[in-house]
């Protein structure tokens, strides 16, 4: 977490939910991350945050369509 997030890692834990400092299907980003992305790094739309900011949207089957409404 700290190579992606930099300085900003402990706020990023200080911040996150419990229940979304968990891992993300099988990958190693955790649904925080994308909370943290979308309010944290100028994210305008949802495709930036998917395919750009976490890239959730490059390692996830069907681009992540099938967890859209919690991504939401």
């Amino acid at each position: 977490m700290a190579g992606r997030l930099g300085k900003d890692v402990n706020a990023f834990f200080d911040c996150a939910e419990p229940d979304a400092l968990k891992s993300i299907a099988l990958l190693p980003q955790f649904w925080a991350e994308l909370a943290w992305a979308a309010a944290n790094e100028a994210v305008v739309h949802l495709d930036d945050l998917l395919l750009r900011r976490v890239r959730v949207g490059l390692l996830m089957p069907q681009g992540g369509l099938d967890d859209i409404e919690r991504i939401r």
